[in-house]
């Protein structure tokens, strides 16, 4: 445990985890096996929400409540608009992010495409007179195009 949290944790996630188990563990022996001061575990569990926090936080429960309103269809473009005309000044974003952080996703998985090939119609189809032989004697003899 000790090993890997001197690599990968930050001082919040060690907090975290400290606070986590203070019911099955003592905070001065986690403190100290997690290499952090009791004076700064204290001071970070008793420190105030910063005023980006909060308004992140209050973003975040507007986002949740557009979310269930389109019926988890709006992805973070239409929710960043619906944000605004809600008067909320934020960028899309934060939106983004914090829909990232929440694991909010729309169940739209994809955009939807135009199909420009239409195999089943009843029109007539044209005579392959070239047969694959491209090479003309002499220039305009022979036009090709290509659809795609």
């Amino acid at each position: 445990m000790r090993h890997f949290y001197k690599k990968h944790a930050t001082k919040v996630n060690k907090y975290q985890y400290i606070k986590d188990n203070t019911e099955t563990h003592e905070v001065v022996k986690m403190c100290k096996a997690l290499e952090v001061s009791r004076r700064g575990y204290y001071d970070w569990k008793n420190r105030k929400l910063s005023t980006r926090k909060i308004f992140n936080n209050l973003l975040l429960s507007v986002i949740k409540e557009i979310y269930e309103e389109s019926n988890k269809v709006y992805g973070s473009e239409r929710i960043h608009k619906e944000v605004l005309k809600r008067g909320y000044c934020c960028s899309e974003r934060l939106v983004e992010k914090l829909m990232r952080v929440a694991k909010i996703r729309s169940i739209i998985s994809s955009r939807f495409r135009v199909v420009t090939t239409d195999s089943n119609h009843d029109h007539p189809i044209s005579k392959n007179i070239l047969n694959r032989k491209f090479e003309a004697k002499s220039p305009n003899e022979k036009w090709v195009s290509d659809i795609t």
